[in-house]
């Protein structure tokens, strides 16, 4: 048989997704013909395929120095060195197939991606903006688009290129899918129930009509939708966390029941069990959530979520070295997985292993620079390895907490008059009993969705003073192009969330940073007069939460007002004490990050 036809099988292989077929006949070829390149792209693609990596990797490296400049290859190694996490050279791999072949879809829409998981929004978007000019169908890429817009509050902007994209796809259900989120998180919830009615038998469509329904505060029905479509797909897992989150949000002593029965099922995935241990842990049942985790593990020993899961318990009960082992097998199961790494500095920190654990730590940093939660990792490690240098530079909390008075809008006299309507507003939107369970605040609630998505005036009002002090906190701030929250600065910046907690008595934030942000900010609606005794309510800094056997004080406490806005990094560990008090503590928190200097892709 000829190498082409050997070739032409092997590609036959690939395509019926048949790769150890396809790599023993790859295997063979380029051994007879060692520069046949096009057998060095599909064999490195098979063995990704497989698992192998480095294998692939070491395909990948042949293929190109036979053929640098061809932008397919380039293309999927760069799509494998994302894989590995090495991202910055992934992204300079994108680039270059796109300068080889400037319309070249695919790696555009590749490094969008990339860009946009590395927080770098405004990157994203130039970079999707130019694939939609180049190939104005493309519907990946405009819905990925107009969600970008989304999530940083630019709802208008996102509707209107949803409207344009629709005006030939009228019946799409993506762009209906993605048109109805709008509408809820614009607060239109009967508008965003009535376009999708009519597809009821999507999943999809069940989860956000549900949780439109649930907002209005029809939880029996929302419980209804999400329960009938369960009868079908009974370990769905988006059915089955809407679910649980919205009963245990609704105080259901048994919000738990759909997991159990799903658990119980045959052929559940394991990502199930891993995000049903992980809801049990949050809720403070680590009886049941080892049980979970131990029959998930039965059934899937190298589920790398359960494993990992199973570490942070043995590390809770100081069975460091065990927590060690299972964070080893871990990440031989997922080696790129920045999560474990970062439990495996919590683990050594917990040994007292601070050298390993800093210079894990910082690695993290240097391969995703943007992500709040390894500078907050660092820090920690600078903190219990008493590294006050390295730690007053990164956390400078006399420079970065930054306190303002409110301005009253246009229209309010004082800033007690616009907050009582303010509070007005806010108490139409809280819903749920009990706290999230995926987030920080204890005995109270919270908004749902982008809070300054609302087409709310009050609510317009407040973000309009916000950015005003947000702008002069941003000029404020010294210049520092190796500091990693100030080399970010920029004065343009979009709200990439809002929301407001409502605390009552005992309820406080354990310390927790903002994983979405650049910069952070809390808002001082109402303030319970417990606050004027020995720190009583009051929001603290530097102070990590990383288990029981990682202990610190904070560094640097504020007694809060009404009317105070207190702005600070993303990375820097916050909470709050918790107060004795029948009045509530009521707080409008955001994040904002910056338009990047990177404004311009071509």
């Amino acid at each position: 048989m000829a190498v082409q036809q050997f070739f032409q099988q092997a590609l036959l292989y690939y395509q019926q997704h048949e790769f150890t077929k396809a790599c023993e006949l790859l295997n063979q070829i380029t051994m007879a013909v060692p520069k046949h390149v096009a057998s060095w792209h599909l064999l490195a693609l098979s063995l990704r395929k497989l698992g192998h990596l480095a294998d692939s990797e070491r395909c990948f490296k042949t293929c190109l120095q036979l053929n640098p400049n061809d932008a397919d290859a380039i293309n999927n190694y760069a799509n494998l060195q994302r894989q590995l996490g090495n991202q910055q050279h992934a992204e300079k791999m994108f680039r270059q197939a796109i300068k080889l072949r400037p319309n070249f879809i695919d790696a555009r829409y590749n490094l969008a991606l990339l860009l946009n998981t590395g927080k770098r929004h405004t990157a994203a978007q130039n970079c999707l903006r130019k694939l939609l000019e180049l190939k104005p169908e493309h519907k990946a890429a405009m819905l990925v688009l107009a969600r970008s817009y989304l999530n940083l509050g630019q709802t208008e902007t996102a509707v209107e290129l949803l409207d344009n994209w629709q005006v030939n796809n009228a019946s799409d259900v993506d762009i209906k899918l993605l048109k109805a989120e709008v509408l809820r998180k614009q607060g239109f919830y009967q508008q965003a129930i009535s376009l999708l009615s009519p597809w009821l038998h999507y999943n999809q469509a069940v989860k956000e009509i549900a949780l439109c329904y649930y907002l209005i505060g029809n939880i029996a029905q929302a419980e209804h939708l999400l329960c009938k479509q369960l009868e079908a797909e009974p370990a769905e897992p988006s059915l089955l966390h809407l679910l649980a989150e919205l009963r245990w949000q609704n105080g259901d002593a048994q919000w738990s029941s759909c997991y159990q029965t799903a658990v119980a099922a045959d052929g559940t995935q394991p990502i199930v069990y891993v995000e049903y241990a992980n809801k049990l842990l949050k809720a403070d049942d680590i009886s049941a959530s080892e049980q979970v985790i131990d029959a998930g593990l039965q059934r899937s020993p190298d589920q790398a979520g359960l494993m990992l899961l199973k570490g942070y318990l043995c590390r809770e009960r100081g069975e460091f070295h065990k927590a060690l082992q299972w964070q080893t097998k871990c990440i031989l199961a997922s080696p790129t997985v920045a999560e474990i790494k970062s439990e495996l500095v919590i683990t050594r920190l917990a040994l007292q292993q601070y050298s390993q654990a800093t210079t894990l730590a910082q690695e993290l940093c240097k391969k995703e620079p943007l992500n709040q939660a390894h500078w907050a990792t660092l820090a920690a490690c600078y903190k219990f390895s008493q590294d006050h240098k390295r730690y007053s530079q990164l956390y400078n909390f006399d420079t970065f907490v930054g306190v303002f008075s409110l301005v009253p809008p246009f229209g309010y006299t004082d800033i007690e008059t616009f907050n009582q309507a303010l509070l007005l507003t806010l108490s139409q939107l809280y819903v749920g009993h009990h706290h999230p369970l995926q987030q920080s605040l204890r005995q109270g609630t919270q908004t749902e969705d982008h809070l300054f998505c609302q087409k709310n005036s009050v609510v317009q009002l407040l973000q309009k003073q916000i950015s005003i002090i947000v702008a002069r906190y941003i000029n404020s701030l010294p210049e520092d192009q190796f500091h990693p929250f100030l080399q970010r600065k920029s004065v343009k910046f979009r709200y990439s969330g809002a929301w407001s907690v409502r605390l009552r008595e005992q309820g406080y934030h354990r310390s927790h940073y903002h994983s979405d942000g650049w910069i952070s900010g809390c808002y001082y609606v109402h303030i319970p007069s417990a606050v004027d005794h020995a720190g009583s309510g009051w929001i603290k800094f530097g102070q990590p939460e990383m288990g029981s056997y990682l202990k610190s004080q904070p560094d640097y406490m504020l007694k809060p007002a009404a009317g105070l806005l207190v702005l600070f990094p993303s990375m820097m560990w916050h909470g709050t004490e918790p107060f004795t008090d029948n009045e509530h503590r009521v707080t409008v928190a955001f994040d904002v990050v910056p338009e990047e200097l990177e404004e311009h892709y071509e």
